[in-house]
């Protein structure tokens, strides 16, 4: 029975292992990062699924806090910050963008601390809802300092000139009579802002003016030209962008009711209250739309585990009955042969040395090339436990002995010649049983990183392209 025990051990081993499910994911590389923080920005620009946006941020700075990226962490949080001013988030905003500037000056990187101030100065413009909330100055100081570092960087500077000019829009909003020396500050900004973006040819730069544009003429009681940047973002901005759309009718039925035009004020003020509607709609539908997704993934892992579990005792069950059948057969051999003394023609002899060099395969793959159970002992086992196996016949034994041991030698020696680790050779075997680089990693107790760069080292040894081609010469070698 000395077969069935290692057998039925491996086997209660690859159960515990199914059952406790892939290891989780290593940390992945500044690529994966950078996807994350693009994808990111898609979503909100195009989609305004501004929750979606913050949950890729997050997980873009976790990865970068487990690297130790202090950069990378700095430019996610900075634009945290600013995500967390759409979802209504002002108090945990401040908190990112203040640790972003921490960061980003212990990095001294002029452009991630433009970032992270430009982000703080737009909480505090966003932010000052009543007179004694207001901290337009401070802002101002965060927005200058943030223009001076911003370097090469013409999205960012067009956007902090562009909140400059609202800044000192703010400075005005509390005055009876309006300061002109502030209102003329705020459209200076606006036009450098406009100027510089045509300069670069930026034609997405260029429409976000009207938007700024259109509170700065409202203010300043220019109400047609306010009328008409509002047309401006209704004509331009997307009909299934509902946010936008509902803040231009919003500003335009203010405008409307300051010119008096009850019509076009109720008409104005009919299609805000469509646009909100069909924003929270959006919303509510995005939101759905995620919880089915996230159950029908969910459903699929389940299901995908029950059939893996199922086919793992299926595998387990033929193995054992294989090794079973092996056991008798050889056993029935070495008896008949112990008993009446048989005399082994030389083809009986190559076909009883394939018998016993199979009992000490790796479970589940035929041929006597494989003898990793055995072709792992010195030389002097070897040649003692075959001869347990065959008592009373010294020669055959010798026979077999000799066999076993050149195929060990010849497999060493290939081994040898491709420069193979035993790592390699570990990961070149479990390739073969068609584990995964998570479960090759639990089962090796090392990272996924660290099999990747195993099967990478195999791949260039062998002088192969993939795991296909790399299973394929090994075989053909007589590595495995």
């Amino acid at each position: 029975m000395n077969l069935l025990l290692p057998i039925c051990t491996s086997l209660v081993a690859v159960l515990l292992a199914a059952s406790c499910g892939p290891s989780p994911s290593e940390v992945e590389n500044e690529d994966r990062m950078a996807r994350l923080l693009e994808d990111a920005s898609r979503i909100a620009r195009t989609r305004r699924d501004y929750d979606q946006s913050t949950k890729l941020l997050i997980e873009a700075m976790e990865l970068a806090d487990k690297s130790s990226d202090k950069a990378m962490k700095s430019y996610a949080l900075s634009r945290l910050a600013l995500m967390d001013i759409m979802t209504w988030r002002d108090a945990q905003g401040w908190e990112h963008a203040v640790e972003s500037e921490k960061l980003a000056r212990e990095c001294d990187t002029d452009s991630l601390i433009a970032h992270a101030l430009f982000a703080k100065g737009k909480l505090l413009v966003v932010g000052g809802i009543t007179e004694l909330e207001a901290r337009d100055d401070e802002a101002i100081q965060y927005f200058q300092e943030a223009l001076s570092l911003a370097g090469n960087c013409t999205e960012l500077k067009v956007d902090i000139l562009f909140q400059l000019s609202q800044a000192y829009v703010n400075k005005n909003r509390f005055n009876t009579i309006i300061d002109q020396e502030l209102y003329k500050t705020a459209g200076d900004y606006i036009a450098s802002a406009i100027k510089l973006a045509e300069q670069e040819n930026r034609k997405d730069l260029i429409a976000k003016s009207a938007t700024y544009q259109m509170r700065y003429y409202r203010q300043g009681g220019r109400i047609q030209e306010g009328i008409r940047s509002c047309q401006t973002i209704l004509e331009d901005c997307p009909e299934d962008d509902y946010l936008s759309r509902s803040q231009a009718w919003n500003n335009l039925t203010m405008l409307w009711a300051q010119l008096g035009n009850v019509e076009e004020t109720a008409a104005a003020h009919q299609q805000y209250v469509y646009a909100c509607e069909y924003y929270m709609r959006q919303k509510a539908d995005e939101t759905l739309q995620d919880m089915e997704t996230a159950y029908q993934a969910s459903f699929l892992r389940a299901k995908a585990k029950s059939y893996r579990l199922l086919s793992i005792l299926l595998v387990a069950l033929s193995l054992l009955l294989l090794a079973i059948i092996i056991q008798s057969i050889l056993y029935a051999r070495r008896i008949m042969a112990a008993n009446h003394n048989l005399s082994v023609s030389n083809n009986a002899k190559e076909q009883l040395i394939q018998l016993i060099s199979r009992e000490f395969a790796f479970p589940g793959v035929a041929g006597d090339q494989n003898l990793k159970g055995l072709t792992s002992l010195p030389e002097e086992k070897i040649r003692q436990h075959i001869a347990d196996l065959l008592p009373g016949n010294p020669a055959l034994s010798q026979e077999v002995s000799d066999y076993v041991i050149s195929v060990a030698r010849k497999k060493e020696d290939v081994v040898r010649n491709y420069g193979l680790t035993a790592r390699e050779m570990e990961v070149l075997n479990l390739c073969q049983e068609g584990l995964s680089a998570a479960e090759m990693a639990e089962k090796m107790h090392v990272s996924v990183h660290t099999v990747n760069n195993h099967k990478q080292n195999i791949f260039s040894k062998l002088d192969v392209g993939g795991v296909s081609e790399m299973l394929a010469k090994a075989r053909k070698e007589g590595l495995l």
